[in-house]
């Protein structure tokens, strides 16, 4: 992956990660454990996890 896949991927994550708390109700008052909480970490592990590919430059 470039630099510009990574980008556009966590762009991607980032806006799911969003839809996902927008629609579910009382989001801040459900418990840790609760899956869409789990979901939504998972996903911000994939972004970081994306954030730490360093793609070789072409020199």
């Amino acid at each position: 992956m470039d630099r510009k896949q990574i980008k556009q991927r966590q762009k991607e994550i980032r806006t799911q990660i969003q839809n996902l708390i927008d629609s579910t109700p009382n989001w801040s008052r459900l418990p840790d454990d609760a899956p869409e909480v789990e979901y939504a970490r998972k996903l911000q592990k994939e972004v970081e996890r994306l954030g730490k590919m360093r793609p070789y430059r072409k020199t």
